[in-house]
């Protein structure tokens, strides 16, 4: 879809340098020495919760900095947390899960608000995201940390179709 539009991947490649003119992207040199002319660059290199300042704290940490909480977004007595910072309990998978999207932060919200209240309802949401691109609506439900095999209806060639992992 992106290359049918210009789009050129440059895979299993990394940065050396980002050369610009007066504020402006002209070209990228990546380590092999190879040039690449640019007007724009999209930088994607991922997230890490900004929560060291709670490293000494009570509130249970995972190794990346994610605060732990149960299924009611509780951390520990009196204390809660919710969205991107949070690996949580996903009833789905059957383990905890980090996932950083505003779907997922909306229903987080809802159940440490309930649970503070004292009105325990446990997390129990399904993930979905989605977006737009080059007018197609791209979907993606669930969360698949592993699969056997990607079973289609449709054909993913004409652009309209469903990928189910197994």
């Amino acid at each position: 879809m992106h290359e049918e539009k210009g789009i050129k991947f440059e895979l299993n490649a990394g940065v050396k340098e980002l050369v610009g003119e007066n504020g402006v992207i002209k070209s990228v040199v990546l380590p092999s020495g190879k040039v690449l002319e640019a007007d724009m660059c999209v930088v994607g290199v991922g997230v890490v919760p900004a929560t060291m300042f709670l490293k000494d704290s009570r509130i249970p940490m995972s190794e990346r900095g994610e605060v732990l909480v149960n299924e009611y977004m509780e951390a520990c007595e009196d204390v809660y947390a919710c969205g991107d910072i949070v690996r949580f309990p996903l009833p789905l998978v059957g383990s905890t899960a980090s996932i950083g999207h505003w779907q997922i932060a909306h229903s987080h919200g809802r159940i440490a608000a309930l649970s503070m209240l004292g009105k325990k309802v446990k997390f129990n949401s399904v993930p979905f995201f989605w977006t737009q691109m080059y007018g197609k609506s791209i979907r993606y439900c669930g969360f698949a940390l592993n699969w056997d095999e990607i079973v289609y209806e449709g054909t993913p060639e004409d652009g309209k179709f469903a990928a189910f992992f197994i």
